[in-house]
């Protein structure tokens, strides 16, 4: 879902003005598009940066939504190695900068991961992820993304490793 209109506003609403519940509906409505990718086991949230004070990790809300569809459980795997500043909060041209080290897989290796994340800007903190799970000797099967903004990935909301994003 191209990010802009209704699909903006609702990730406005979950991360901005507190509407958590938003994030599972989000979730369920990814879930009935969607089929779950061959070989998926288990569902990975980006992580929240450190020091937000959210309070919540609006990816794990949406991944909570995707997870009781598909009937998958939601795993917390991945961590941020330093207080890096979020993607968010950078011009689109130096998002690509964020170090290939910037996030960490904390648990064991596992076999059929689906990344999940609000918004695909460049596509650069989903390749970081599947870097870290890699380096962390787990399989990463494919990403997916709420909404993404336009031409910034090859697929609106689905991607698979490998692939151009």
């Amino acid at each position: 879902m191209p990010y802009g209109g209704p699909a903006r506003e609702l990730v406005h609403r979950l991360k901005f003005r507190g509407e958590r519940a938003l994030g599972a509906l989000m979730g369920a409505s990814l879930g009935r598009r969607l089929s779950p990718p061959e070989g998926a086991a288990l569902l990975v949230p980006v992580p929240l940066h450190r020091g937000s004070s959210r309070g919540y990790n609006q990816a794990e809300e949406i991944a909570r939504g995707l997870g009781r569809e598909w009937s998958l459980p939601v795993v917390d795997a991945l961590q941020w190695t330093r207080d890096w500043d979020p993607q968010s909060r950078r011009v689109k041209a130096s998002r690509r900068d964020l170090p290939l080290e910037a996030l960490r897989w904390k648990g064991p290796p596992r076999g059929g991961v689906v990344l999940v994340d609000d918004v695909c800007t460049t596509g650069t903190t989903l390749d970081r992820c599947s870097r870290a799970a890699r380096r962390g000797g787990s399989t990463v099967v494919a990403w997916v993304a709420w909404s993404s903004v336009e031409g910034g990935i090859t697929h609106a909301t689905w991607g698979f490793p490998g692939e151009k994003i």
